[in-house]
């Protein structure tokens, strides 16, 4: 989230974080009610969702889970990792979002 700029440069962040393209329907995500829209970005996924704008990565392989949702602008992210398969890692970033936009 640029704390350590020796580390990640801002425009190195930058260029991450902003959106190439626009985002399909279809992947789990999309479906999430307060997503406005999503993009792909370099290795992320840009999200508007309820006015906020938020940087997301998730994943899993067999047994594993993990979600990750950063919001630059409030300075705020959330890592949640399973040791096991869920459905439950689909509503983690939700969740924390609209709890978030209920603050900021």
């Amino acid at each position: 989230m640029g704390a350590f700029p020796e580390v990640l440069p801002a425009q190195f962040l930058k260029d991450l974080h902003t959106p190439i393209i626009s985002t399909p329907r279809g992947n789990y995500f999309n479906r999430w009610q307060g997503l406005e829209k999503a993009y792909y970005a370099t290795g992320w996924r840009v999200f508007d969702y309820q006015g906020i704008r938020a940087v997301h990565h998730g994943g899993g392989v067999r047994g594993y889970r993990s979600e990750m949702v950063f919001v630059p602008d409030a300075n705020v992210g959330v890592i949640v990792m399973f040791n096991a398969e869920t459905k439950l890692a689909n509503e983690v970033v939700p969740a924390f979002l609209d709890n978030l936009s209920r603050k900021i």
